[in-house]
């Protein structure tokens, strides 16, 4: 017994070898429980081997698929798709046939409103759909949406012929924005309205988590740049969860996800300001703004913006969405000196304040009759005439959020309003600061320091490190088609081109990158090492 026990200690198969040689020795009884050991011995080894064994379809190679890339490519010609052997890239002719020719004929149900198809394809994954749901507070329509997703996803799933296929996406993620309105039960009843509007825009604006802008933060540091200038709103968005206005970002945001606390505005603030690097907050305005100022009619404070979302944009804003603030509503001047307020205690940053100022459309204002006759009242009959008002009250409301002190310097993007006869009637150049974004050729900076008004340069032509991605605006320079090498960067010296007496007009020349056309992986390449570049020029 003891020596049985001491053999099963070692391999199982020595141990059936001795108890082969034993021969008879033992009784019958006994013989049944060891052949019964040895075969649940057998078993427990066949299990270990099953587990550990390669999958059967690596002993079968013979029956795996031959994957090769076929040479073909589809491209449109005169209206119709066309094969040809190509080396780069490949267009299927399904992609091909979608977009070729304006071919709406595909679309089914095909929409019953305006159509406009884009020439252009994207490649992404199954993976980088997000959903949103706005402006929709019934419980149950809600709950409905959220199997709509489902639903939508498993179409989309069951269009995919290789499943978990690894590829470069085109874009940074695909995110689609659901909105029911107003709408409430879920029930299709004879009364239901089924309209519906879809659009699908490929460039609208991101938005950057504050670590991300830290590390654009410490790369600044490196390079020796001093200010971080802070486009924080626009008219796609208004993520600043204000304390005095939370409304703003609950109707403004793209998430809840997706916003900037108070906290954050002053973690980021701290952050710079212990690197030599002062924060710049821009709420820009009375352009530029739709997207969390939708609410004031609800609230009892009317309309605070006017053109939101209005099309076609290219009449009534510089870039969709169209949004613009309402200059005869006291309400809107109340909560931008509000916001402004908060920003100021926030980033203490009080003696250089950033105003907007530019893209005004003036055909937006001009097709509200109460804005005509609120002119007709003041004698006015030019719209510039309505926006200088606008800029001068904004810069009164702008003293008492700063604690009634007057900045040294105010600034305003450059626009018609600050070009001769404008800038001169309705502007101090003891207390206004244009910050001009033009061509280096562009004559109005001359005018602007013959005038004795400072300038910030941010040429278009040199300095704006999101251009060279594809236009997709109107044309002329702020189209700003050709991408800005590192070179062009560096070799720009705008100054030779002004007289030596006027150079301490010249406060300093900042690089621009905007993200219309920009994601959150691509925010560093896009801006290192070109700004270093920039800032090895100034400095």
């Amino acid at each position: 017994m003891i020596e049985a026990r001491n053999e099963i200690n070692s391999s199982p198969i020595d141990f059936v070898c001795r108890l082969a040689r034993m021969g008879g020795s033992l009784p019958s009884g006994w013989m049944r429980r060891i052949l019964l050991f040895l075969v649940l011995i057998t078993g427990v080894l066949l299990i270990a081997m099953y587990a550990h064994a390669p999958p059967l379809a690596s002993l079968q190679p013979f029956t795996t698929r031959r994957v090769f890339q076929s040479p073909w490519s589809w491209t449109c010609v005169a209206g119709r798709c066309e094969r040809r052997a190509v080396r780069s890239s490949r267009i299927s002719l399904a992609t091909c046939t979608a977009l070729c020719g304006g071919n709406t004929r595909l679309l089914w149900p095909r929409p019953t409103g305006n159509i406009i198809l884009g020439d252009e394809s994207v490649t992404m994954h199954l993976q980088q759909i997000e959903f949103v749901t706005v402006n929709t507070s019934d419980r149950d329509v809600k709950t409905l949406l959220e199997y709509a997703k489902d639903v939508f996803l498993g179409n989309v799933r069951s269009l995919i012929r290789v499943a978990n296929v690894k590829g470069r996406s085109g874009i940074d993620s695909f995110l689609i924005y659901l909105s029911a309105g107003n709408s409430r039960g879920t029930k299709l009843t004879i009364d239901t309205d089924e309209s519906y509007t879809l659009e699908l825009i490929l460039k609208g604006r991101q938005f950057f988590g504050i670590n991300q802008l830290k590390r654009l933060i410490d790369g600044m540091a490196a390079s020796k740049l001093n200010t971080f200038h802070w486009h924080l709103t626009d008219s796609q968005s208004f993520p600043f969860d204000s304390v005095q206005f939370p409304e703003m970002a609950r109707w403004g945001a793209y998430s809840g996800d997706q916003v900037y606390t108070p906290d954050d505005v002053k973690d980021l603030a701290d952050y710079a300001r212990i690197r030599g690097v002062r924060v710049l907050v821009e709420i820009d305005s009375p352009a530029h703004a739709g997207a969390g100022w939708q609410w004031g009619t609800e609230h009892g404070y009317g309309e605070l913006a006017l053109c939101v979302d209005q099309q076609p944009w290219t009449s009534y804003c510089g870039e969709p969405n169209c949004g613009q603030l309402n200059p005869i509503n006291e309400h809107s001047y109340r909560i931008l000196e509000g916001l402004y307020r908060e920003l100021l205690d926030l980033t203490e940053v009080r003696d250089i304040i950033h105003l907007g100022g530019d893209e005004v459309n003036l055909d937006c204002w001009a097709q509200y009759g109460n804005i005509t006759a609120a002119m007709q009242a003041q004698n006015m009959t030019d719209h510039h005439a309505m926006w200088a008002e606008f800029e001068t009250k904004m810069f009164q409301r702008l003293v008492k959020a700063n604690h009634d002190e007057v900045p040294k310097a105010v600034i305003l993007w450059s626009s018609p309003l600050t070009k001769r006869p404008y800038i001169t009637t309705y502007f101090d150049p003891k207390i206004h600061v244009i910050q001009s974004w033009g061509g280096s050729n562009w004559l109005e900076t001359s005018d602007l320091l013959e005038d004795g008004f400072r300038v910030i340069l941010s040429h278009v032509d040199a300095w704006y490190l999101d251009c060279g991605f594809g236009r997709w605006r109107e044309t002329g320079e702020a189209a700003c088609g050709e991408y800005r090498t590192w070179q062009t960067v560096y070799n720009h010296r705008p100054w030779k081109e002004y007289p030596q007496q006027q150079m301490n007009l010249i406060l300093g020349g900042e690089a621009a990158i905007w993200s219309e056309q920009m994601g959150q992986a691509s925010l560093g390449p896009r801006v290192w090492p070109r700004a270093s570049a920039l800032a090895e020029r100034l400095w």
